[in-house]
């Protein structure tokens, strides 16, 4: 339980930091409502994430938990700036052995907008210069593409002149869960696929059925959720590398949460033959292959052997497959006239949406994946 681990580590726990939450814009409210049940206290703010605070116990849960977030951030300085030089004085005396206790790496990200503070280069130069004044030794800086497996990530946020430093604790982004080895042609977004899921309303209790389902993305991250399967086993966080770093504590959180004891009847096929192949192979990796079914058949060639469940699908869509509308009207012709007693969710392109008005679909949002806009449209079965 949480309260045994509190009394073994209270003096540790006592320790409060703010963590940002990096999400989707438009998945804030998700994620909020995720962070709401691990038990913490949170608000939407309108950078693209949610604010929390809490200790050290919370950034483990947060990152092991959170199914639909990119990464969780520490704020570590804020602070009002007009001069590089401020950048120095405020940052020399901060406890970077913390962060950067097994590493001389670090990449840092910078946003800067309506400041005198506006260069970004002399920015992370006075930052490293404060860094290695302080720690004593030589600090490297190097790109994004340069990224080693434990170097450290450092934002930098100047807005108006109001300077925010922010340490990542995830390290690889969120969204790439263990089990995805296998992939095929710009699959879906592991986090949207869970995202997509919740708005699904899908209950466990139902089929779940994916007519076009890839790699088995949204069939596996609906597995996880039912089976109450953290999304963060099995990976490496940054926050690992940090001096602060409990591994007693993170283990003993990583095993409180048994998995339900549920059978779901959830239900892949795509018409490849691959595609099949590497669901299977990443289900298995998941360790949700049991409650799973995939088979090799063409979606506008078969219809409903159960009388309702849910369908929740991504079809192939623009630069993936290139696509057009003629696709779409066929899939709605075969809804129309095989499955309107299921609950459907489809992700599509927005100029493409229209084309389902005729079936009372309701747009639920838009997001991007890939650089790809997309639409979730939810269409619940007839009464």
């Amino acid at each position: 339980m949480i309260h045994k681990i509190e009394n073994k580590n209270n003096i540790k726990l006592k320790s409060k930091f703010n963590f940002f939450v990096q999400c989707l814009p438009k998945l804030e409210p998700i994620v909020a409502k995720e962070i709401q049940n691990l038990g913490l206290k949170c608000f939407i703010s309108n950078e693209g994430g949610v604010y929390v605070r809490g200790n050290i116990l919370d950034l483990y849960r947060l990152n092991l938990w959170l199914r639909c977030a990119n990464r969780i951030l520490i704020r570590i300085k804020s602070f009002y700036i007009n001069n590089f030089k401020k950048i120095i004085k405020k940052l020399i005396s901060y406890p970077w052995e913390i962060y950067l206790n097994k590493t001389n790496t670090i990449i840092i990200k910078t946003t800067c907008k309506k400041t005198k503070v506006y260069h970004g280069k002399t920015i992370a130069q006075q930052i490293i210069f404060a860094i290695e004044k302080r720690l004593g030794y030589k600090i490297y800086l190097l790109k994004p593409s340069e990224k080693l497996d434990n170097t450290q990530i450092i934002y930098v946020r100047i807005i108006d002149n109001n300077c925010t430093i922010s340490i990542d604790s995830s390290g690889a982004h969120l969204h790439e869960r263990w089990y995805h080895t296998q992939k095929v042609k710009a699959p879906i977004r592991e986090t949207i696929a869970a995202a997509i899921v919740y708005l699904s309303n899908w209950d466990y209790k139902e089929i779940l059925w994916d007519p076009f389902c890839g790699s088995g993305t949204i069939l596996i991250e609906a597995a996880l959720i039912a089976l109450n399967i953290a999304p963060g086993l099995n990976r490496k966080f940054a926050f690992m590398d940090w001096k602060n770093f409990d591994e007693e504590l993170f283990y003993a959180i990583e095993r409180q949460k048994q998995p339900f004891n549920r059978q779901p009847k959830i239900i892949g096929s795509d018409i490849s033959e691959k595609a099949i192949n590497c669901a299977i192979s990443n289900a298995q990796n998941a360790k949700v292959n049991n409650i799973i079914t995939f088979k090799q058949q063409n979606f506008f060639k078969t219809i409903p052997v159960y009388s309702s469940g849910f369908i929740i699908t991504n079809p192939p869509y623009g630069k993936r497959l290139n696509i057009d509308s003629a696709f779409y009207k066929r899939l709605r012709k075969h809804i129309e006239k095989n499955f309107l007693d299921w609950n459907i969710s489809i992700l599509c392109p927005p100029k493409i949406k229209s084309i389902f008005s005729t079936l009372s679909f309701k747009e639920m949002i838009t997001l991007y994946n890939g650089g790809i806009p997309i639409s979730l449209l939810n269409k619940k079965s007839n009464p």
